[in-house]
Parts: structure tokens; sequence; C-alpha cells
């Protein structure tokens, strides 16, 4: 019985890694899309460590980015970061940048290239972490060409039983556990 579960889990991780383009070994099955943010965020700022995500973010983000020293970035009113605003909050202290790829109040689709770029340039030590749970299944989402170290998703917004999600970790990042 514990073979063909295990089975079953393997073949899971493939067909997670075919659709999102990554190596099968890189993938959490988590109770679902909360726990998998949860696990990214605090995962990522350990016992010290600091927090950003758009004012906009879902509870599932926000609640962990306030409860790990988090600072909110503002948005304009269509629904963009406001990057000078983004800019102004990176340091070397930061640990994790959270940003849904899909906003799931609005649908809006978060360019995150700006936000890599400006991460890379000012605060290379911080994880950049995306909610997909809006955006697997209707929009193309491969983890190389976002250039993200997390992501997170949720069966039931595929079509999959409630109570299972994943989070993406890039190989070589290291998180904490919960």
């Amino acid at each position: 019985m514990a073979r063909s579960s295990r089975a079953a889990i393997d073949d899971a991780r493939d067909i997670c890694a075919a659709a999102l383009g990554f190596d099968p070994h890189g993938i959490v099955f988590t109770s679902g899309g909360t726990e998998s943010d949860n696990l990214a965020i605090h995962g990522a700022c350990g016992a010290q460590g600091r927090a950003i995500c758009p004012e906009t973010e879902h509870h599932a983000v926000l609640y962990p980015v306030e409860a790990n020293n988090g600072r909110l970035i503002k948005v304009t009113e269509t629904g963009d970061l406001d990057l000078e605003h983004f800019e102004s909050l990176l340091d070397l202290d930061l640990s994790v940048i959270s940003v849904m790829l899909v906003n799931n109040e609005s649908g809006r689709i978060i360019d995150l290239e700006p936000i890599a770029d400006l991460r890379d340039r000012y605060a290379p030590q911080a994880l950049l972490h995306t909610d997909a749970v809006q955006a697997v299944g209707k929009i193309p989402v491969n983890v190389k060409e976002l250039d993200v170290d997390l992501l997170s998703i949720s069966s039931h917004k595929l079509y999959g039983p409630k109570g299972i999600g994943a989070l993406y970790i890039k190989d070589g990042v290291k998180i904490d556990s919960m």
C-alpha cells in the first residue's frame, strides 16, 4: 500500500513539474494555497527575517508578511506596483518579496520582470515568491521564465480536489520548516 501511495505522489510531482517547468524534486505538497503561501513566507524569513508584499495581496500572504516585520508596497490606481515605493523598501535585510501573479479580485496579471530586476539590483539575497493560485491553468506559468524562487499553487483552482496545494522551491533555495 505504501508503494502505491509513493508512486501516486511521484506521478503528481512529475505532472506538476512538467506543467510548470521545473525539476520534480522542487515541490512540497501542502494542504492548499494558504499553507503554501505561509510556508514560503515564514520559511524564507526564519526567526528574524523581513518580508514585503503589495497592499492588494490575498490575506494568505498579507498575514504572514505582517507577522514577519512586513511592509506593504503601495499600488497605483490601476493595480500596478508603485515601483518607486517598492525600490525604497529594498535593502540587504529583506528576506522575501511576495507578489501574486494574478490578482484574485481584479484578475490583473502582474508583470514580475521589473520586480525581479529591482530585487536583483538592490536586494539580491531576498527570495521572490509568487502566489500563482489564480494563474495556473488560466495563463502560461513557467517558473524559469518567471525567475521566481518560490511559487504557490492550489489544486481546487485547477478542478482538482480541495485540500491540496503545493509550493515550488527553486533548486538551491533553503527555507525553514514551519
